[in-house]
């Protein structure tokens, strides 16, 4: 059964009949009477007398609807009649209205009712996600139970902050194919509504010596590198910083490391060598040369002609006794070969 409408034909009680709906200053009621004419006290709520203005009046253009209830045994045609109440208790009819119940009915059939839940994928993810409905907080796994018809806002966080340092979970869309994280949904049946979420892990590159790039937030199973501008950082004049590989997390000897699959958060570190600069060795083959160079001279001074010393030493050996020319040994006068040294004399 539809629920009655009520037009009202006098426009001073439609007048008082919206000013009841719309601020409660008077009194609704009806009564309710059987196809033979008697009133039935059973018929609506409260035994007969509906405080319509509070409950269910609705004041609309043209009309008053009233919902009642009837005994599912009666059936026929039957007389409901609007009445108000004025201040001063005065009670006055404004309109009445018949239909018929063809069959037996408790009334307007009740609204359907659905039920919805809410839960987070991955379930790490659902401990920060953030979700709400209608603006409350809500953990995942709620259950509501809503009317047909209805409808609710949902919203959950764009991104989530793992319990692990180097997690992250990052939205990208419902179950049912909506991308925005905030939404409305109109109940229309039993649903499930998934928060899905994608994981990313954090790279760290760490570097002592130029600019690091790659340190960035990667989706699970992707390929990342570390890089490098730079394979050599100048120490002053006689020393450098050389680079000489990437260790923790990281492989290989170029600046660009090798791939890193990202299955859980990352560090790469440079690995550098302190070492002499080409300045320094530089310094070096340029002493070595001049040490040569002066090597050099000194020996070709060497081989030059010697001022004979044997006249200066004479005086001092007898007329049978000479020096030797090479090593200035004492010799016998008639000694043809040097017995110190072994050169002719």
């Amino acid at each position: 059964m539809n629920p009655p409408t009520y037009s009202p034909t006098d426009p001073q009680a439609f007048f008082l009949a919206q000013l009841a709906g719309i601020n409660g200053a008077y009194e609704f009621y009806t009564q309710w009477r059987d196809p033979i004419g008697d009133l039935c006290n059973e018929c609506t709520h409260d035994t007969g007398l509906i405080d319509l203005s509070l409950v269910n009046a609705i004041a609309i253009s043209d009309s008053i609807q009233i919902a009642g209830r009837l005994p599912a045994s009666h059936q026929g045609t039957w007389t409901v009649e609007l009445l108000v109440t004025f201040p001063g208790g005065i009670l006055q009819s404004l309109a009445t209205s018949t239909f018929t119940v063809s069959s037996p009915s408790t009334g307007p059939p009740p609204v359907p009712t659905y039920t919805a839940s809410f839960t987070v994928s991955p379930g790490d993810a659902a401990a920060n996600a953030g979700l709400t409905v209608d603006g409350q907080a809500v953990g995942s796994g709620k259950l509501f139970t809503w009317n047909q018809g209805d409808q609710h806002t949902l919203s959950a966080k764009k991104t989530v902050t793992g319990d692990k340092p180097g997690t992250q979970y990052v939205f990208t869309g419902w179950s049912d194919g909506v991308s925005d994280t905030t939404r409305t949904i109109t109940v229309n049946n039993n649903a499930v509504y998934t928060a899905q979420y994608k994981t990313q892990y954090q790279l760290t590159v760490n570097s002592d010596y130029g600019s690091a790039t790659g340190a960035d937030w990667y989706d699970e199973g992707s390929k990342a590198n570390a890089a490098l501008d730079i394979s050599t950082a100048s120490d002053g004049l006689l020393y450098n910083w050389v680079f000489a590989g990437w260790t923790d997390d990281a492989s290989g000897t170029n600046p660009k490391s090798n791939s890193i699959t990202m299955d859980s958060p990352k560090t790469a570190t440079a690995k550098w060598n302190h070492e002499f600069s080409m300045i320094f060795y530089g310094i070096v083959v340029a002493v070595i040369a001049v040490a040569a160079v002066a090597g050099i001279m000194l020996m070709k001074r060497g081989k030059g002609p010697k001022t004979p010393r044997v006249a200066a030493q004479v005086t001092h050996l007898s007329g049978e006794q000479k020096f030797c020319p090479h090593c200035h040994a004492v010799l016998p006068m008639e000694a043809a070969v040097c017995s110190a040294c072994g050169k002719p004399t």
